[in-house]
Order: C-alpha cells, then sequence, then structure tokens
C-alpha cells in the first residue's frame, strides 16, 4: 500500500490503514511549502476585495491560518469549498457556513445553485498554482472574476535511500493518488524504478486521474468516490493489498 501524499498530509490516513491490518509504504510525491514572499497585509486585503471565497484543499486553509490566525472576513464573504474536508478546515478557520459540492469536486461545487449565477462576482480560489482549471474556467465563462489566492505552492518531494529501499521491495503494490501533479512527479521520482508502480493497482479519486493512469501504464486502476481519506478507505476495506 504506497501512500503519495505529502508526508505532513499523510498521518490519519496512514493509522487508519494500520487499524486495518495494512502496513502503508510512504513514498511522498509532493512537498507543499509556503507562497515565498506572500505578507499577512497582502492576504488579507485581497480577501477583503472579494464576494466570495472558495477553499481547494484542507492544505490551502491551512497555509492561510498560518498567515491569518484569526481572520477578519469581510461580512458578505460567501464561502465555499471542494469536498467535506475543505468545508471543515474552512468552517473553523473563519467561523462561518460553508458550502461544498456533494461531491468533492470541481464539477460537484459548479453544480451548486449559489455558484451558477455569479455574473460580476469577484471569486477567489484559495489554494496553489496549477490545477482547478476547470472551476476558475468555468466561473469565468459564467461572468465572475476569479482570483486565485496562492498561499502555498507544490514541489516535486525529495527521496533519500530509504525511500529507494521501499521502492525496491514492492511487487503489484496499491498506488494511492489524488492528483495529476502527485502521479506525474511519483514517477519520476522512481525512475528507471518505475514499472515496480505501474505493475501495481492505482487508486484514484477522478474520472480524469483514472484516465491518466491508464495512459501512464497502470497495470489496473480502481476509482475512489473522491480524494478524502475515508473515500479511499471505502475502496481498500474489502481489499487484501500486499504488504
Amino acid at each position: 500500500m504506497v501512500i503519495t501524499r505529502p508526508s505532513g498530509e499523510s498521518r490519519g490516513l496512514v493509522r487508519s490503514l494500520r487499524r486495518l491490518g495494512m502496513e502503508p509504504i510512504r513514498l511522498p510525491a509532493l512537498a507543499l511549502r509556503p507562497m515565498p514572499g506572500l505578507e499577512p497585509r497582502a492576504l488579507a486585503k485581497r480577501i477583503a476585495a472579494l464576494h466570495a471565497l472558495i477553499a481547494l484543499s484542507p492544505a490551502s486553509v491551512r497555509f492561510a491560518r498560518a498567515l491569518l490566525p484569526e481572520p477578519s472576513l469581510p461580512k458578505g464573504l460567501r464561502l465555499y469549498a471542494i469536498g467535506a474536508a475543505s468545508a471543515a478546515a474552512l468552517r473553523r478557520w473563519s467561523g462561518r457556513p460553508v458550502e461544498h459540492g456533494l461531491t468533492p469536486t470541481s464539477e460537484g461545487l459548479l453544480a451548486a445553485p449559489a455558484l451558477v449565477a455569479v455574473q460580476g462576482l469577484r471569486i477567489g480560489l484559495l489554494g496553489a498554482p496549477g490545477g482547478r482549471m476547470l472551476l476558475a474556467d468555468t466561473l469565468k465563462a459564467r461572468g465572475a472574476e476569479v482570483e486565485l489566492l496562492a498561499v502555498y505552492r507544490r514541489e516535486p518531494a525529495r527521496w533519500d535511500r530509504r525511500h529507494r529501499q521501499r521502492l525496491a521491495l514492492l511487487e503489484r503494490p496499491w498506488v494511492l493518488l489524488s492528483s495529476e501533479q502527485a502521479l506525474r512527479a511519483l514517477l519520476d521520482l522512481a525512475g528507471p524504478e518505475r514499472a515496480r508502480l505501474l505493475a501495481g493497482t492505482a487508486v484514484v479519486s477522478s474520472d480524469r486521474l483514472a484516465r491518466l493512469a491508464r495512459g501512464c501504464g497502470f497495470a489496473a486502476v480502481t476509482l475512489a468516490r473522491g480524494p478524502a481519506a475515508a473515500d479511499f478507505l471505502e475502496v481498500l476495506r474489502p481489499a487484501s493489498p500486499p504488504r
């Protein structure tokens, strides 16, 4: 069972898998870093100019909270999030109600009635550079002015000898993936040993990622309902993945 999430984002999933009798192997594909040069006052000013704010991930809220522990949000600011986990994080930070889609995807949030008529609204996407282009492009097409509030960035992880040793022991593993960037970074990091990963099963969080995993050569692909730990656990419970 290969966990590809950044080290600080995988603890809960690792504990849950161990409770199910599985032995997770950590091979982080990405590392999350604060956006350099972003000042708390500048972030607060940009949020104050918005009509709505959308949290793209729990990590986006965590990095925003590090800059603004007690945010003074505009009174009429509408709050949204991709998925329940992001919504819970944004709710704790803001102390206000947060709406999220029925599914933890851009499509799920875009189906929310409140985001259909957005003509003339200024909407901020709290996250990192890259990704969620469907969300931004669709909101723009609906007449909104969309701004990315990048509070962190994703970088390829750095592997040491221990990571290489873990990779060398894999045989037909289950590989948990929740983003295109993580998939590509993982295969790049694996280098000549990527065949060990591709011989296994990719457990992915979206149809788009499933198509990409198949295109990259994974022997099998299993689709989870979303990127949350609970979504992956739902798929993995009946399985008996190799240790």
